[in-house]
């Protein structure tokens, strides 16, 4: 069997500003984007493999040129800098293999872990909430939290919380979510397994999931 590391990418298109238009004239207003297609090197990507990104805002595990990228804010500073980003599947044999959705900012997609045992037929599969800018966790819970009781006092305090990236989904082959919008806040995951099962994944989205009126002024 393959047990290669494979990768997850977030990448910026290459792109240039003219001030030209189409026709070779200059052109007084905004800008216009050119798109180059050009190729993106790894190096040019923030890897956040790593990454843990807490309650407060704080990031372990990311560096950039060396110097450690320590919150949240500093993190979304380097990534409108970088190209993109890289995650590196922790799992030996974990694949995506089916497309991913994104909605409200959140981006959705399975990966599955074929079984060690060879009498096994069915793996177990797993479902990644991640904020499409970053690659990480956002720094609010939208699939879950872990707790770390830093002072061991029982008490849930600023920072001892961090972030889920990704859940199991229980056993079976799971390919692609499908994201539900009802009336509440939010949204919901359906992933189907090749066991049958139907699992529901509530998700708090950092962006907006609905239309409608944003902000007002009275004149």
């Amino acid at each position: 069997a393959n047990t290669d590391e494979q990768s997850y990418y977030g990448i910026k298109e290459p792109f240039t500003f003219t001030d030209t238009n189409s026709n070779g004239f200059f052109d007084f207003g905004e800008p216009i984007t050119a798109w180059t297609w050009g190729s993106i090197l790894r190096s040019n990507l923030i890897n956040v493999s790593n990454a843990i990104v807490h309650d407060d805002k704080r990031i372990e595990n990311v560096t950039v040129s060396s110097v450690p990228v320590v919150s949240w804010d500093d993190l979304i500073d380097e990534i409108d800098i970088a190209k993109g980003w890289s995650l590196d599947f922790a799992i030996s044999k974990e694949r995506n293999l089916g497309q991913a959705s994104l909605l409200g900012e959140l981006l959705t997609f399975t990966t599955y872990v074929p079984s060690d045992d060879i009498c096994s037929f069915e793996g177990e599969s797993y479902l990644y909430g991640l904020y499409y800018k970053t690659g990480t966790a956002f720094y609010k819970s939208v699939i879950g939290t872990i707790h770390h009781d830093i002072d061991t006092d029982g008490k849930v305090d600023k920072g001892e919380l961090e972030i889920k990236k990704t859940i199991s989904l229980g056993q079976g082959l799971a390919i692609t979510p499908n994201i539900h919008v009802g009336k509440g806040e939010g949204s919901k995951a359906f992933v189907q397994t090749s066991t049958g099962a139907i699992e529901v994944i509530e998700q708090i989205n950092p962006g907006a999931t609905k239309s409608g009126v944003i902000s007002w002024q009275e004149q």
